[in-house]
C-alpha cells in the first residue's frame, strides 16, 4: 500500500493511515480513547502550510567551553556531556555532567590496563556513558567499566590486607 500512497508524507498521522488494517482511526485525547473524525490530508497542509505559523528562529549554538572545573567536553551531535575523573587507590570516580555542567552521573569505575597514569595527559573519547568509559592517553585506549559493591569491597580488602612495610612506603612517598 505504501507504492499507491497519495497522502501527504512523512508524517506521524499519514503514516499511521497509510499502514493501518482496519479503516478507523483512534486518538487519545485527555485520557480518553476517541474515533478520530478528522482529515489527514487536511490535518497535514495546515501543520505543514499555516500561514500563521512564525518563521523558523535560528538558534545559533552556544559554544561549549572545552573544559570546566577539571572536566573535559565530549561533545555530540544530540548533546555534549562533560567527564570528569579521579583516582583513589586502584579505583576512579568518573563523574558526567550536562551541557549547563549540572552533574547527572557520579560512579566508581576500575582500568581495564593499569599503566593508565592520571597525573599525564589523556582525553575522554567515544563511547563514553554511564556503564564505561573510553580514555585516550599517549596514543593507547583504555576502557573503565563500573563497578559493583562486592567489586569495591574485594580491591579494598586486598589493598587493607598489604603487608605493613608496602603500606608504610606509600604513606611516604
Amino acid at each position: 500500500s505504501l507504492k499507491k500512497n497519495s497522502l501527504f508524507t512523512p508524517s506521524p498521522l499519514g503514516n499511521i493511515k497509510i499502514t493501518s488494517t482496519v479503516e478507523e482511526l483512534y486518538h487519545v485525547l485527555n485520557g480518553e480513547v476517541k474515533l478520530y473524525t478528522g482529515n489527514v490530508l487536511k490535518e497535514n497542509l495546515t501543520n505543514y502550510f499555516d500561514p500563521k505559523v512564525p518563521e523558523n528562529v535560528i538558534e545559533v549554538p552556544v559554544k561549549l567551553k572545552d573544559t570546566v572545573g577539571g572536566a573535559q567536553l565530549l561533545s555530540g551531535i544530540g548533546s555534549s556531556a562533560y567527564f570528569k575523573i579521579e583516582q583513589k587507590d586502584n579505583l576512579y570516580t568518573i563523574s558526567r555532567y550536562d551541557e549547563d555542567v549540572k552533574l547527572d552521573f557520579m560512579g566508581t569505575f576500575k582500568v581495564n590496563d593499569t599503566s593508565f597514569n592520571i597525573n599525564k595527559q589523556y582525553r575522554f573519547i567515544y563511547d563514553s556513558n554511564c556503564e564505561f568509559c573510553h580514555i585516550q592517553q599517549n596514543g593507547k585506549i583504555y576502557r573503565f567499566d563500573t563497578t559493583t559493591l562486592e567489586e569495591v569491597s574485594e580491591i579494598k580488602t586486598i589493598d587493607d590486607n598489604k603487608p605493613e612495610e608496602l603500606v608504610d612506603s606509600e604513606r611516604s612517598a
